[in-house]
């Protein structure tokens, strides 16, 4: 059944299709010949076979080791679970899309949504204000529960914001992939804007990603005296955000508590 419906996505031109092994229990080499015909039927096509639950499940990542199959598929495209794998997906057909300037250039921060209303004298101020880091594929680039004293923007590559997971009596359930940003958005405001905690991660994507950072006292000192009203709204608007965080992580641990006592 599932090989049936490998080949009548690859027949209706699918390019990426994903095969979840987290709960698979055995896989005979009839299996193995027909996930490594699919992945040759799908390279030709100019497509691929991405494998989602393989650290999750050691035994099916044994078996298909000893039926070759893990030799077959690049392990750029082994994920723990699938939606890494999907992020994965995205982010390798984003790239194939997007202009080669950005991909392989920093994009301007003269583009970026923070700086739309900026004349040049005030742009050229926010540039200079503003210092650079490099993260490497993966790494974290601030946890849920870090002090929210900057936001960052992207210049190269991406990163994705995750949100733990927990089950009962706390049981840690992995995380959800809530957004990914590409180069020339930015994200930390929240907390830069009231000083609460990080609601979540922040993780580099595959490719790491290179950030401007705008901390909080360079931002007290590029807006002086704010004014009152003006503080107050930015603080209700990063309060109703939270808010909206705190509700999806609910219904997200809802969704992975009922997955879980549905096997």
């Amino acid at each position: 059944l599932v090989v049936n419906r490998i080949d009548a996505a690859s027949f209706e031109g699918a390019r990426y299709l994903i095969v979840d092994i987290a709960h698979v229990n055995e896989i005979d080499s009839t299996g193995a010949r027909l996930i490594a015909q699919a992945h040759q039927r799908l390279k030709v096509q100019n497509g691929y076979l991405v494998i989602a639950g393989a650290i999750a499940n050691a035994r099916a990542t044994t078996l298909l080791r000893d039926h070759g199959i893990l030799d077959l598929i690049s392990p750029e495209r082994y994920f723990p679970d699938t939606d890494r794998a999907l992020e994965w997906a995205e982010n390798h057909l984003l790239a194939q899309c997007r202009d080669a300037a950005i991909t392989d250039g920093n994009h301007s921060l003269d583009g970026v949504n923070l700086a739309a209303g900026f004349t040049d004298a005030e742009r050229a101020l926010f540039r200079d204000k503003l210092e650079r880091f490099d993260f490497q594929p993966g790494e974290v680039v601030c946890r849920q529960g870090d002090p929210g004293n900057a936001m960052f923007i992207i210049l190269k590559g991406t990163a994705s914001v995750r949100l733990p997971l927990q089950g009962p009596a706390g049981k840690p359930l992995g995380d959800r992939r809530i957004v990914t940003f590409s180069a020339g958005t930015g994200f930390g405001e929240m907390a830069l804007l009231d000083g609460q905690p990080r609601s979540a991660h922040v993780q580099a994507g595959l490719k790491g990603a290179r950030c401007a950072v705008i901390t909080r006292s360079v931002l007290q000192r590029l807006v002086g005296e704010a004014d009152p009203v003006l503080r107050g709204l930015l603080n209700a608007y990063s309060k109703r955000l939270r808010s909206a965080n705190k509700q999806h992580a609910a219904a997200a641990e809802s969704r992975s508590e009922e997955h879980t006592s549905e096997l």
